[in-house]
């Protein structure tokens, strides 16, 4: 019956111009699918928007990062504005933001440092050079390359006669000795307490024979030449120096005599003649002379030395040569010895070349 009812009402309602309804009542349930698709509608194209959003506000971050590299990469390719050089010669800063060619930096030099910042007033050379001629170096005022600004004795010594009366200079020239020009060598004594004699002697003439009294004189003989600081210590020491002042301007040969039988060795290196500082000053450099005893090695002395044999010479004793085991400098130096105790009397001259002295 309850079907006829629902035909009823259906025809009631189209007799009406209603729509009719369902033939199930499932009405209420309907209306909520209804409402439900339409909010899952609304939702998705919310959703939609959001991500459109997104996107937005991804291309603009993208877009800053490109501005900032390309900022950075116009600093670093900037050219240097100040100073191109190297590293070891920027006495300022460093801009490592500007660039120069190959290993050189931009460097901006420090205008308020007092180092280098004038040039020198006094005398360029080598370190070395300043300190072994005493001089002071001025660090506040530059030289080339590794040069040092080196104030010496002579410039010194301008200043003072700049400054100073005739007097004050004619006191000080008094209390300095001059430079002269002198004779020195390195030795080396082995139980010199035995030996006969060791000699130094000089000629002017032609003569090779140096027991010809007329042409050579002694310098020194074995009490002058014997250092008591040896004392068989086997230690090198400078030897005998000779003021040459007598012979300026000649030309001259220089002998070492050697006399003994016991043992006895005498080592000679580094003849040099040279200015030096007073009539028993060392020579400073070697300006005239010098010889080690290097050419042409061991055991042959130089082929301009000569060896001579003295009168008392016996057979079968040593002569002049060289020694590899001590010399001063250098690899040898000039050695003679008697081969053993109460050997064969060695006497031998080792003459020099001739030295023009100035």
């Amino acid at each position: 019956m309850k079907w006829l009812t629902n035909l009823a009402m259906a025809l009631l309602i189209c007799s009406c111009g209603g729509d009719p309804p369902p033939l199930y009542d499932a009405g209420t349930d309907s209306d909520s699918d209804t409402d439900s698709d339409s909010d899952s509608d609304s939702d998705s194209d919310s959703d939609s928007d959001s991500d459109m959003d997104s996107d937005t506000d991804s291309d603009s971050d993208t877009d800053t990062d490109t501005d900032s590299d390309s900022d950075s990469d116009s600093d670093s390719d900037a050219d240097c504005t100040f100073e191109c050089m190297s590293w070891w010669d920027c006495d300022g800063t460093v801009h490592e933001d500007m660039t120069c060619e190959g290993w050189d930096v931009c460097c901006e030099q420090d205008t308020d440092s007092d180092t280098g910042s004038e040039p020198c007033t006094y005398e360029c050379m080598s370190w070395w050079e300043c300190n072994s001629a005493g001089g002071t170096m001025h660090d506040e005022m530059s030289c080339d390359g590794w040069d040092v600004c080196c104030e010496t004795g002579s410039d010194t010594d301008t200043d003072t006669d700049t400054d100073t009366d005739t007097d004050t200079d004619t006191d000080t020239a008094t209390d300095t000795e001059p430079d002269v020009l002198v004779m020195a060598f390195y030795e080396q004594l082995w139980s010199g307490a035995d030996y006969n004699a060791h000699r130094l002697l000089i000629t002017t003439s032609d003569s090779m024979n140096p027991e010809e009294a007329d042409a050579w004189v002694e310098l020194a003989d074995g009490d002058a030449m014997n250092n008591p600081e040896w004392s068989d210590s086997y230690d090198w020491a400078l030897g005998y120096i000779t003021d040459l002042t007598t012979w300026s301007g000649q030309s001259v040969r220089f002998a070492f005599h050697y006399l003994g039988e016991d043992a006895d060795k005498w080592y000679i290196d580094d003849v040099c003649v040279g200015i030096g500082d007073g009539p028993s000053g060392e020579p400073t450099e070697c300006t005239t002379y010098f010889e080690s005893f290097e050419d042409p090695g061991y055991p042959d002395i130089p082929t301009d030395w000569t060896s001579i044999a003295g009168s008392s010479n016996e057979d079968g004793a040593n002569d002049w040569r060289t020694s590899s085991d001590q010399f001063y400098t250098g690899v040898t130096a000039a050695l003679i010895d008697a081969s053993s105790s109460f050997s064969p009397m060695c006497d031998r001259y080792l003459v020099s070349p001739t030295i023009d002295l100035p």
